[in-house]
């Protein structure tokens, strides 16, 4: 993937975090735990690892040692908004200036990624609130689309030229020189690789931890007593997030979502799983200290840069 197409997609989903390199679940049923690496993503139900955690409907209950130890040096939620917010500006200045109209809504911009949750990511994981379980099955509520602005913005984007001058890979386009003044350059990129594959050794790791072991072996055992078999919550959710039963779950998969969601409370799953997991987050910041300092710094770079630029 060229670094264009990269910025275009990636960069905007993680607001400048690089997860490139994050393990992600293969289709199928019954994983065992120590075979599967986790990303930022998996864990808590983000692409960004610098927003604050809020809590989002998906993730049900709440723990107050959730956040990983790696957010300390990443922009926090209102933060990541300011630069959202220049991106936007500067990529619409842009498109204007080549002749054509760009429109981004900033709540829409940051409703494009995940919050930072204080607990597990449904999609991944399934529900751990069992109303939630009842109501939607495995599959997490959303928000109503947009309508007449998306729309909007689809026309616009049907004109001739227009997506070359948005992005390119020729890293000409506007949205590619938007992040580039914001500073998301080769330093940044480069630091976050490195972050992100510590990030993900870790998570991997921890996941094979006896501890996370244990805690899926308890949680098969409560779900085997009630009459359902699944070594691993995202069994679970692969099987009825595969488009079969897209946005309306049957009483079938409610009643499953439920008992897994019994079982994730009856177990401390979330609990448990993050705090293994945050276990070998912090060992892996202190194994990359000068990674993750430098990432502090440019991230501050690229703030201030951000505020110039609304001023």
């Amino acid at each position: 993937m060229t670094r264009t197409r990269f910025l275009a997609s990636a960069t905007r989903a993680l607001f400048g975090v690089l997860v490139a390199t994050a393990l992600v679940l293969p289709a199928g049923c019954g994983h065992n735990a120590s075979d599967e690496g986790l990303s930022a993503q998996d864990i808590y139900g983000t692409s960004d690892p610098g927003s604050e955690p809020t809590g989002v409907a998906t993730s049900g209950a709440t723990t107050a040692d959730s956040r990983s130890p790696f957010d300390d040096y990443f922009l926090d939620a209102e933060q990541m908004r300011t630069v959202e917010q220049a991106r936007i500006q500067l990529t619409t200045q842009c498109m204007k200036e080549k002749g054509f109209e760009y429109s981004e809504d900033i709540d829409e911009a940051m409703s494009t990624v995940g919050d930072s949750t204080a607990g597990l990511d449904g999609a991944t994981w399934g529900p751990v609130d069992v109303e939630e379980a009842r109501r939607n099955g495995y599959h997490p509520e959303t928000e109503e689309d947009g309508g007449s602005d998306q729309d909007a913005a689809a026309s616009s984007q049907q004109q001739p030229g227009y997506i070359d001058a948005l992005v390119n890979d020729e890293n000409t386009g506007c949205e590619d020189l938007a992040y580039a003044e914001l500073g998301y350059d080769d330093e940044w990129f480069s630091q976050i690789a490195t972050y992100d594959t510590a990030r993900a050794a870790a998570n991997e790791s921890a996941v094979a931890d006896p501890e996370a072991v244990q805690l899926f072996a308890d949680w098969s055992a409560c779900m085997s007593r009630k009459g359902y078999e699944a070594d691993d919550p995202r069994s679970l959710v692969n099987k009825y997030l595969d488009g079969s039963q897209s946005g309306n779950p049957n009483a079938e998969e409610r009643e499953t979502a439920v008992a897994d969601a019994e079982c994730k409370a009856d177990t401390s799953f979330a609990a448990t799983l993050t705090g293994v997991i945050n276990r070998y987050e912090t060992q892996a910041v202190a194994d990359n200290q000068a990674t993750m300092d430098t990432i502090k710094r440019l991230s501050s770079q690229i703030l201030e840069r951000a505020q110039e630029v609304l001023a």
